[in-house]
């Protein structure tokens, strides 16, 4: 049997049926004829007329395998596509809200404005979403259907529509995780999502997206800290490792000098050490030993084999003696303790630091 065999009889047998088996073993040929590209311009509108007439009249069993079969098919009827997509179950209209190529962005926007939750959940996987689409998709209010919309790939979400999400839906971590995954955001929803996602994701955001080098660092070994003090009792879940965190850096092609001078200058000393390291690829230990060298000779001369200033030996040394000092001599937490290092640094050693990093020592301030 094809499509242009079935007369009025025919359909009306096809809808009386009481065996779903047959009823869906005829459905599935017409539909394989339909997609074949083989018939007449006057079998397709046929075959539409008997898709039309069956998505109406059968039950959702039937109606679910016409609109698998057809949703991504250019021949149908806009009449029958406005059919299955208004059908109120989500099994029945999601196939062909999602694949259907007839669905252009006006006709989608009008659509999210009135559908359930459900049907705009299968809209924001379309492989087609456009700004404006992804703005009409938010207005729903759903946090299922925007994180469908974040996780989509292809979905085109301009900065304004991605700062309403972080607005709205910001505190729920699977959006917020989900949307710093999104290749290019712009800097300024970044760094808003930096303190809204998890630590692993957060490792992620510094490494992988554009954001400068200095602020990458900066992030980094303040999420680290984060971490350092859930586990000594906030939250028992552990942090990423420095070393980690520096490899990271390194392979974005983000630890430059600059990344490690600032560093240095706050007396952060775990991250120069690693960062030295994997720039002199010798082992952490060796270059802990070197750094701390009460001579200085063993920092000067880990600076000289990777090419870093020697200018800036003498006020880095000093930013970690300072920080074993102050860790213990004072109640300040980390961040005090970066800031009062930032003062003295400056104080003693303006005059041989870069102005770059007299500016970054002045945001630590």
């Amino acid at each position: 049997m094809s499509v242009f065999q079935l007369n009025q009889d025919d359909i009306q047998n096809l809808l009386n049926e009481k065996s779903e088996k047959n009823k869906k073993t005829v459905i599935s040929k017409l539909v394989g004829d339909f997609k074949s590209g083989n018939l007449s311009e006057e079998e397709v509108k046929l075959a539409n007329e008997i898709f039309l007439l069956m998505v109406r009249d059968i039950d959702k069993s039937m109606r679910k395998v016409i609109s698998k079969g057809i949703c991504d098919c250019i021949d149908i009827t806009s009449e029958l596509v406005d059919t299955i997509v208004l059908d109120p179950d989500p099994d029945v209209a999601c196939p062909v809200l999602k694949a259907s190529p007839l669905l252009d962005e006006t006709k989608l926007i009008n659509f999210a404005k009135k559908l359930p939750e459900s049907h705009n959940v299968a809209i924001a996987d379309r492989q087609d979403i456009t700004d404006d689409l992804s703005s009409a998709l938010i207005n729903t209010g759903s946090a299922a259907v925007v994180k469908h919309l974040v996780k989509n790939s292809s979905a085109v979400i301009g900065g304004k529509n991605l700062n309403r999400i972080i607005d709205n839906f910001g505190s729920q971590q699977e959006i917020s995780d989900s949307m710093a995954c999104r290749q290019a955001l712009p800097d300024e929803v970044t760094l808003r999502l930096i303190d809204l996602v998890s630590d692993h994701v957060r490792t992620f955001i510094v490494t992988h997206q554009n954001l400068p080098g200095d602020i990458a660092a900066t992030l980094l070994r303040d999420n680290r800290r984060r971490a350092s003090m859930r586990m000594l009792g906030v939250d028992s879940s552990e942090g990423p490792d420095v070393d980690d965190l520096v490899e990271a850096l390194y392979e974005n092609g983000k630890l430059s000098d600059s990344v490690i001078y600032q560093a240095g200058l706050v007396g952060d000393s775990s991250f120069l050490v690693s960062a030295l390291a994997l720039r002199a690829r010798i082992p952490v230990s060796n270059a802990h030993l070197l750094v701390h060298d009460k001579r200085r000779a063993g920092i000067r001369a880990l600076f000289k084999y990777c090419n870093l200033s020697l200018d800036m030996v003498e006020p880095i040394y000093y930013a970690i003696t300072q920080s074993i000092h102050l860790s213990s001599a004072t109640d300040e937490d980390q961040d005090g303790v970066e800031m009062l290092i930032a003062e003295r640094v400056l104080q003693n050693y303006a005059e041989c630091i870069p102005k770059r990093q007299i500016n970054y020592l002045m945001t630590r301030i």
